[in-house]
This record gives C-alpha cells, sequence and structure tokens, in this order.
C-alpha cells in the first residue's frame, strides 16, 4: 500500500521537471504552473485511490475503521509503528530515487516521455497492486496461505517492473530511430 504513494511522490518529481519531447510536436511545452497544477491535482487524485486502497486492506484484515478517511491514516500509523516497514520502504525509496535519477534525468527519459503518460502511467502498477491485494486476500480467505499471497505480488511485480522498463526502452529506442532518420534526411 505505501509504495503508491512513493510512486506518486516520485511522479510528481517527474512531472515537475518534465521537459518538451524533441520529436513530439503534437505535444505542447508545458509552463510551470500547468506542471505545479497538473502535479498537485495528479497527486490528489493518488491519495483518494490509496485510501480507497487502504479501506479495502483494512477490510481484508479485519480491521474495519469507523471512517472510511481514517483507513490510510490507520495504515500510515500501523507502518510508522514497525521499524522493519520503515527500512522496507527506505529501500524501496532508494530504489525509485535510482531510477528518477538515473534514468529520467541523467539518462534524459524526461526528453521522450509524453505528459499524458506521466499522469495514466503509474495507475497501471498501482491496480496491479489493487489486482493482487484482491486475489491475494481470496487466496488467504480460501486457503489460509497468506505466503501463496505474497509470492503472487513479489511474481506480479517483478514482471510489471520488467514490462515496464522494456516499453520505456523500447519507445526511446523508436524515438531516436525517427531522429536519426529526420537527420538523415535533412543532410
Amino acid at each position: 500500500w505505501a509504495e503508491n504513494i512513493i510512486i506518486g511522490l516520485f511522479n510528481v518529481c517527474k512531472l515537475l521537471t518534465y521537459r518538451k519531447p524533441m520529436t513530439l510536436e503534437h505535444d505542447l511545452t508545458a509552463p510551470v504552473p500547468y506542471r505545479v497544477m497538473t502535479s498537485l491535482f495528479w497527486f490528489a487524485v493518488l491519495l483518494a485511490f490509496t485510501n480507497v486502497h487502504a479501506f479495502f486492506v483494512e477490510h481484508l484484515f479485519g480491521n474495519s475503521p469507523e471512517n472510511f478517511w481514517d483507513s490510510g491514516l490507520n495504515l500510515i500509523q500501523t507502518i510508522l509503528n514497525e521499524p522493519e516497514m520503515i527500512f522496507a520502504l527506505i529501500a524501496m525509496s532508494g530504489s525509485y530515487a535510482f531510477d528518477f535519477i538515473h534514468r529520467y534525468l541523467y539518462k534524459n527519459e524526461r526528453d521522450y516521455t509524453i505528459i499524458l503518460a506521466l499522469t495514466a502511467g503509474p495507475f497501471f502498477k498501482v491496480a496491479v497492486l489493487h489486482f493482487v491485494i484482491i486475489f491475494g486476500g481470496i487466496i488467504i480467505g480460501l486457503f489460509g496461505a497468506p505466503m501463496a499471497a505474497l509470492v503472487l505480488l513479489v511474481i506480479l511485480k517483478i514482471l510489471v517492473e520488467l514490462v515496464s522498463h522494456k516499453l520505456s526502452q523500447a519507445f526511446i529506442d523508436k524515438v531516436d530511430q525517427v531522429q536519426n532518420r529526420n537527420t538523415t534526411l535533412k543532410d
């Protein structure tokens, strides 16, 4: 659940540092106020989405909060009371930070990114997490096998990350091909 928030925070960083793609003329340059407003709106939507997620997690594991909006706060409190969870969040944040700095800033992935992809892309990962939680809960409920649910989560997460990286690299390669072809035609 907490990964949703980490994904969201790094996506806000991407939205704020977004640059116009070099070869896609139809995508307008996003001025700073637009990027800030888009980031704030996008993050508000993500927080609402993660609260719904928290609500289901709370009910799935038998903790029914009195108030719907308390779900997220209850999970945050639970996470902060567990040193192992804090360590896991720091490690996960480090992974996303490396990806943001190395791929997005240093390797200039932001030069190839369409702003619409930034606003929609993270919801794919979040949707997979929701899928795993729902079906993981069913597995736990039917078979009493929390390890099976955890294994499902890890396998699907690895697959989503691999597909995400492959698609991102394929897009960059395609843009480079078009760019090289356009450069050759001009010469």
